[in-house]
């Protein structure tokens, strides 16, 4: 068969792929979009970078649109595997920012007292308050 012949149903069509040229195809959701594209300090044409299977790989497209329906944008990754199945799942873990030199907590683990941000810190099986500085990223 050639690309672009119609097809009836039950005709079998068969698709060879070579897997040194496979592209993992994933979603980002529109507030991660923004994130990247909105942030001052990030420069948005810098590569973005995604952990699979413990190696970083470069993501070599993210797509500016975004689905109505869905509110994600797709993106892409040249990803070379000789043992990977065609119409797997893998999980990926994406790069939005990186910080180095500082400590992450999620902000629902912060407690505002007098105008101040502390968190938890155990020390000695203690728990106490320690302040900190709360930037949003």
């Amino acid at each position: 068969m050639r690309e672009g012949i119609q097809v009836q149903v039950g005709d079998p069509i068969v698709t060879f792929y070579d897997p040194s040229e496979l592209i993992i195809e994933f979603e980002i959701p529109t507030p991660v979009l923004q994130k990247i594209y909105g942030d001052a300090n990030q420069d948005p044409d810098k590569d973005h970078i995604a952990i699979i299977d413990g190696k970083i790989m470069k993501v070599s497209h993210i797509q500016r649109m975004i689905d109505p329906d869905t509110h994600m944008s797709p993106a892409y990754i040249d990803f070379p595997c000789s043992n990977c199945m065609i119409g797997s799942n893998i999980l990926i873990d994406f790069v939005v920012v990186e910080r180095k030199g500082v400590f992450v907590v999620p902000f629902e683990a912060t407690f505002l007292r007098d105008g101040k941000m502390y968190v938890y810190l155990v020390k000695n099986n203690k728990a106490r308050l320690s302040p900190v500085l709360c930037v949003d990223t």
